[in-house]
């Protein structure tokens, strides 16, 4: 980004200062939708999982009654919910139990 002069570079730093603290405290904002109720809520959380769609998420939380419970059961009982086969569960497996290091905001927000 360029500026004419020092004012508008203080302010465009200032700017982009406040972005990265707003990302990096309150995490990434999910644009769109934003369901009110428990029930939408946790078919919303459901859906960013990997191969997880509405009618999925829908069954999912149908069969283990929580956000908590899909992601404690194994791979076999993810399997036993129909359009969920081992490819998915796996993927679901992965994402929730693999550890990862810590980011430094610097790898986040690269200047």
């Amino acid at each position: 980004m360029r500026s004419k002069e020092a004012y508008e570079t203080a302010k465009l730093i200032i700017y982009a200062t406040r972005q990265v603290e707003s990302m990096a405290g309150s995490g990434f904002y999910r644009h769109g939708y934003q369901p009110k109720d428990k029930r939408k809520k946790q078919v919303f959380i459901l859906q960013g999982l990997p191969g997880v769609g509405r009618e999925r998420a829908i069954r999912l939380l149908d069969r283990f009654g929580t956000v908590e419970g899909v992601i404690s059961a194994s791979n076999k009982e993810l399997e036993s919910v129909e359009g969920i086969g081992k490819g998915i569960a796996r993927k679901i497996r992965w994402a929730v139990s693999e550890p990862t290091r810590p980011y430094s905001i610097q790898e986040v927000f690269p200047i």
